[in-house]
């Protein structure tokens, strides 16, 4: 959803958010998997997190008004689940559970993650601005992948000029300058972040989306830790064999994991 003023949703029913306890951002990198821990979390019963609306920029740069944006959020959950919370050639979608819609709502979010980064990067009392509007406390969800398997996927996807070699490097450099930003801000501290390994949560659904939950303060029941497990991968998918490396680009991006300490143990040998 394009970034403008001129946004509308539906109003909110007087009180709608009267037991919201916690706005959710999340902060990453592009081919990540934080699609689907976005469309995970949004089957929660009182969990909503949009796709891709950017309230950071909505509120901090456009001035919307908090409760028109918090509108825009449920709508787009709602418009993404009857969509099947569809993302490129893979469907979210958990059945039986509360995509588009909430019991009590308890979390909002929005899962936009690399322009969130960069919107900090831009504007570094952003966050702090927009935790003063939306009036509840703020958490960060900081989703990352085995960095060889985003730097193939964002080189093959969505860098459309240049050698295979001058977009891998320009992917790698990306994907460093995200993580630098991302480091400064998990190292200030000024916000609770939870940084969840794709890897990690394709490898034990259940017990990763329960952390998840504890993160943002809401209980996960077995009916919907089962839903949600079963439409994760059975595996990790290992993009970066989409690619031809040399030496030299492989020590690109060993040099990136190894200036980050939430990328530490990924190689190009390793899941």
């Amino acid at each position: 959803m394009r970034t403008s003023g001129t946004q509308r949703a539906p109003a909110a029913q007087a009180g709608a958010y009267a037991e919201l306890d916690i706005f959710c951002l999340f902060i990453g990198y592009p081919k990540s998997g934080h699609s689907l821990v976005g469309a995970l979390l949004d089957a929660h019963p009182d969990v909503v997190i949009a796709k891709a609306t950017n309230p950071l920029a909505l509120v901090g740069v456009d001035g919307m008004r908090r409760d028109e944006a918090f509108a825009l959020l449920l709508e787009s959950s709602r418009q993404e689940a009857l969509r099947g919370r569809k993302q490129n050639r893979y469907r979210y979608g958990v059945e039986g559970q509360w995509q588009g819609q909430a019991r009590t709502l308890r979390v909002l979010g929005d899962k936009f993650s690399d322009r969130t980064t960069k919107r900090i990067a831009r504007s570094p009392d952003a966050l702090d601005v927009f935790a003063r509007e939306v009036g509840v406390p703020l958490r960060l969800i900081h989703v990352v992948r085995n960095p060889f398997d985003m730097v193939a996927r964002i080189a093959k996807q969505k860098m459309k000029q240049g050698t295979d070699e001058e977009r891998r490097a320009r992917a790698t450099a990306y994907i460093g300058r995200l993580a630098d930003i991302n480091d400064e801000v998990i190292a200030r501290g000024d916000y609770p972040v939870l940084t969840v390994r794709q890897e990690s949560l394709i490898a034990d659904p259940r017990g990763e989306l329960t952390r998840a939950c504890q993160f943002v303060g809401v209980d996960a029941p077995a009916d919907y830790l089962d839903a949600c497990a079963a439409i994760v991968f059975p595996e990790p998918h290992q993009t970066r064999a989409l690619l031809e490396w040399s030496d030299e680009q492989v020590a690109a991006v060993d040099q990136v994991i190894a200036a980050h300490s939430f990328f530490s143990g990924y190689g190009f040998a390793d899941c």
